[in-house]
C-alpha cells in the first residue's frame, strides 16, 4: 500500500486504519515502515459500522467520497492477483488511458472465479476459471483467464459466467457485504453500501443477484457444485476468522472486540462442518445415482498451520485425504507443490494417455489401478 501511495501520489489518497488503538497503529508503521499513505486510528467511541481486513480486500472510494467497491478480492484466496484488482480499479477511477470500465469490474475483475460457456470448442464448456485481466480497449475487449490446468485463454465477457463469490465478499460497485451474502447473516446491501432488513436468501432491495443469493425452493436440492462452494466459502471465512482472532490474541486489542472475533471464529467453525455435512449428502444421493468411478479424490478434511486454519481442499486432481495445503491446494494441477500421492497419479495418468495414443495397452488400465492404490496406501 506504500508503494501505492507514492505511485499515484497526489492522484490519491490510501488509508490504513486501525480500530485497535494507536499502540498497534504504531506498530504497523514500524513494522511495515509506512511512509507515504495515511495510518490513522480510531477512537472506541467513534467505531465504524462496517470495516474490512486488509488480507480479506481492500475498500475503495471515489473522489466524491462515494463507496465504489466494500471488498476487492481477497489476497488470500488469490495472492497477487488481489493487487492487480485494487490497482485496476484506481486506474479506471483516474481514467487511465485503456483502463477498463467501472461496471465490467463489478464482477469480471482480476481474481474473479468464472465458468466458460457458449464457446465453439465444447470442451472448454463448463471449465472453470480465474481472470488475470479485465476487459479492456487494451486487450480487445475480452477478459484474460487461466484454467485449472494452467491455461491462458483471451474470452469475450459474454461466454464468462461468475462462479463463485471472490474476494472479502466477493461484491463490487454495492450489492453485498457483511457475510457474503448468507441465508442467516444477510450480508446483502443497497448500491450505497447500506444496511436492509435481510430477505429470505439473504439478500435486500434487490441489490444482489451474486451466486451465494439465489433465492432457494423449499424441499429442492442443491447440485454437487453448489455444495462443493458452499464448503470452499465456508473454509475461506473460517480461514479468515482465525487469522483474525490470531492477531487479536498477538495484539493489544480490547477484550470485548476479542470476544466477537471469538464467537465469529465459532460461528464459522459450526458453518463449516454443516456444509460438510450437506457435502456428504450430496456426495451420497449422487453416488446412489450414478455409478462409482474408481481413482477418484478422496473427501477432504479441514487443514491446519497451528492454530490457523488454511480451510479444506477443494481440488478434485489432489488425491490427499488429509492434504495440508488447505484451499489453496494446486497439487497435481501444476509442476509446483506437488505431494508423492500426486505425483504419482499424475506419472499413472500421462502413462495412460501415452499408451492410448499408441493405440491402447491391456495392461495401462491395470497400471494406473496399481498405482493409485500405492497412492492411497502411503495416506494411511
Amino acid at each position: 500500500m506504500d508503494r501505492w501511495a507514492l505511485k499515484y501520489a497526489e492522484q490519491c489518497t490510501f488509508v490504513v486504519a486501525c480500530c485497535a488503538g494507536k499502540e498497534l497503529a504504531e506498530t504497523f508503521a514500524s513494522e511495515l515502515r509506512l511512509r507515504h499513505c495515511l495510518n490513522l486510528w480510531v477512537d472506541d467511541g467513534d467505531m465504524p459500522k462496517w470495516g474490512q481486513l486488509g488480507c480479506q480486500g481492500f475498500i475503495v472510494g471515489d473522489s466524491r467520497h462515494s463507496i465504489v467497491c466494500k471488498s476487492t478480492s481477497a489476497f488470500m484466496q488469490v495472492r497477487e492477483l488481489a493487487f492487480k484488482h485494487c490497482e485496476t480499479l484506481v486506474e479506471t477511477l483516474l481514467g487511465s488511458s485503456g483502463a477498463p470500465s467501472l461496471s465490467s469490474l463489478t464482477t469480471l475483475h482480476p481474481g474473479a472465479v468464472v465458468r466458460l460457456h457458449s464457446l465453439s470448442k465444447a470442451e472448454l464448456n463448463g471449465a472453470q476459471a480465474v481472470v488475470t485481466e479485465a476487459a479492456s480497449a487494451a486487450t480487445n475487449g475480452r477478459c484474460t483467464v487461466q484454467t485449472a490446468l494452467g491455461q491462458s485463454l483471451s474470452i469475450k465477457p459474454e461466454n464468462l459466467a461468475l462462479a463463485t463469490p471472490v474476494g472479502g465478499d466477493g461484491c463490487c460497485g454495492g450489492g453485498c457485504g457483511g457475510g457474503g451474502c448468507g441465508e442467516d447473516e444477510g450480508g446483502c446491501g443497497s448500491a450505497d453500501g447500506g444496511g436492509g432488513e435481510v430477505a429470505e436468501g439473504g439478500c435486500v432491495e434487490g441489490g444482489c443477484d451474486k451466486a451465494g443469493c439465489a433465492k432457494k425452493q423449499k424441499g429442492q436440492g442443491q447440485p454437487q457444485s453448489v455444495a462443493n462452494a458452499e464448503v470452499e466459502a465456508a473454509a475461506t471465512k473460517l480461514a479468515q476468522a482465525s487469522r483474525a482472532l490470531l492477531d487479536g490474541v498477538s495484539g493489544d486489542m480490547p477484550a470485548r472486540m476479542r470476544l466477537s472475533l471469538q464467537k465469529q471464529e465459532a460461528a464459522a467453525r459450526d458453518e463449516l462442518k454443516a456444509a460438510q455435512a450437506a457435502q456428504l449428502a450430496s456426495q451420497a444421493a449422487s453416488a446412489s445415482a450414478e455409478p462409482m468411478v474408481p481413482g477418484g479424490p478422496p473427501l477432504k478434511k479441514e487443514a491446519f498451520k497451528g492454530a490457523i486454519s488454511l480451510g479444506v481442499c477443494a481440488n478434485d486432481l489432489c488425491m490427499c485425504a488429509e492434504c495440508e495445503c488447505g484451499l489453496g491446494c494446486t497439487c497435481n494441477v501444476s509442476e509446483a507443490e506437488t505431494c508423492e500421492p500426486c505425483t504419482e497419479f499424475r506419472a499413472a495418468k500421462k502413462q495412460a494417455q501415452g499408451n492410448g495414443a499408441g493405440g491402447g495397452d491391456a495392461s495401462a488400465p491395470a497400471a494406473v489401478s496399481a498405482l493409485k492404490a500405492d497412492a492411497a496406501e502411503m495416506l494411511h
